[in-house]
């Protein structure tokens, strides 16, 4: 793994932990992605980030709760009928929004 602050490739696992992330309805069941995820440390003494987590491009962002697939359908729900009003056809179609 690289890290995200300096580029220099790191080998030395800081830890894992599970991330969930939301992703869109399968058959009218929501779908909960769970992945065990490594935390590195990274190895230059100069870079701000101590440690950094791996992502898996195309499906992770850091901090994300939702994949990139879920982000798009709620956004263009969200455009469509401006907020709070589009909470009604996304709860019809199984996908758990959170006030926030």
């Amino acid at each position: 793994m690289r890290c995200p602050g300096c580029g220099m490739p790191s080998w030395r696992v800081h830890g894992r932990y599970v991330h969930r992330l939301g992703d869109a309805p399968v058959a009218g069941s929501p779908v909960v992605i769970e992945l065990t995820v490594r935390r590195f440390k990274c190895l230059s003494s100069r870079c701000p980030a101590v440690t950094f987590a791996e992502q898996i491009e195309g499906l992770t962002r850091p901090h994300a709760r939702q994949t990139q697939v879920l982000r798009s359908m709620l956004a263009s729900i969200a455009l469509c009928l401006a907020g709070r009003p589009g909470a009604r056809p996304a709860a019809s179609l199984r996908i758990r929004i959170t006030p926030g």
